[in-house]
């Protein structure tokens, strides 16, 4: 990943430099597979990527469907988890700006689907609060 200081975590790989990730999949499609840095990204001055489990994902999207009547889709529930991570290192008086880009309609037959959360142990928490938000973290190695 890009850092101001023009370090990077990444190697370079066929003209592209490719960036650490976690293995496995994610709910939140086409987020995982991101693996490599594209142009318009290699001109962006990025301080740090933040990561998420798929667990806390569910979560977040139906923290924001039962407390703020926002029905997102798996990349918006992404965008605020890292938004809260942001914020909790940064702490008060900061302003953290997201974008909340899908619905959840779209996904039905996953993220708001009962079943498909049992058989993939994803059921959400109910929880009022975001305790279940874990630590910033950035993965370093692949």
């Amino acid at each position: 990943m890009f850092i101001n200081n023009g370090r990077s975590t990444g190697t370079m790989e066929d003209g592209y430099e490719m960036m650490p990730t976690v293995k496995g999949s994610s709910i939140a499609e086409g987020v995982a597979a991101l693996t490599r840095v594209t142009s318009h990204l290699r001109r962006a001055l990025i301080d740090r990527g933040v990561t998420g489990t798929n667990q806390e994902i569910v979560d977040i999207a139906y923290f924001l469907l039962r407390n703020d009547g926002s029905f997102v889709g798996p990349s918006s529930a992404l965008n605020v988890l890292g938004a809260v991570k942001m914020a909790r290192e940064l702490g008060p008086v900061h302003t953290i700006v997201t974008i909340l880009a899908d619905s959840g309609i779209r996904y039905a037959s996953k993220l708001y689907n009962e079943e498909w959360l049992k058989e993939h142990d994803m059921l959400p928490k109910e929880t009022k609060t975001l305790d279940f938000v874990r630590e910033l973290e950035f993965p370093t190695t692949v």
